[in-house]
């Protein structure tokens, strides 16, 4: 059984019971579960601390257990502006996907945060040997990226009718 210790407590988890409560992986089996389990581990941040910068190389994805982080845009001479902010239970990083592997945001924790961190090469190869695995994860993969797609979309709009471009 792949088991971690738990950030801020003596506790252990099990990784798999920890893979299954998440909505981002509903529908996987219980065998790719286990398989996943050994490609993650739980890692927290503390208020403000950045997960990763925009243009950065992308190795790993996460999904928020608890906490908030704000996806940014960092723009030339002006603050970054906040895409969308991710809430537990949503998938924090897709450019680990796709060459050339590089981050198309900054991420902030918004609150204090606890994700699981899957080492991207990691599963991108395991994807490559069992092509039902990939061909699963890509499907979850392609509703959270209409979804991110669609949050920017409505931000964009929101700032044209505010004036804030």
């Amino acid at each position: 059984m792949a088991q971690a210790a738990r950030i801020g407590g003596p506790e252990v988890i099990d990784l798999v019971t920890e893979l299954d409560r998440q909505p981002f992986l509903e529908g996987l089996s219980t065998e790719h579960l286990r398989f996943l389990s050994n490609f993650v581990d739980e890692v927290g941040f503390a208020q403000g601390e950045v997960l990763f910068r925009q243009d950065d190389p992308a190795i790993d994805f996460f999904l928020i257990s608890d906490g908030r982080v704000a996806l940014e845009i960092d723009t030339p001479n002006r603050p970054p502006i906040v895409i969308q902010t991710l809430k537990p239970g949503n998938l924090l990083g897709v450019s680990w996907l796709y060459p050339p592997h590089r981050w198309q945001f900054t991420s902030t924790a918004s609150l204090p945060t606890l994700a699981l961190r899957f080492n991207g090469d990691a599963v991108r190869a395991a994807c490559d040997e069992d092509h039902t695995l990939g061909f699963e994860l890509l499907g979850l993969f392609v509703v959270a990226l209409g979804s991110r797609l669609q949050a920017t979309r409505f931000h964009l709009m929101e700032m044209l009718q505010s004036g804030r471009t």
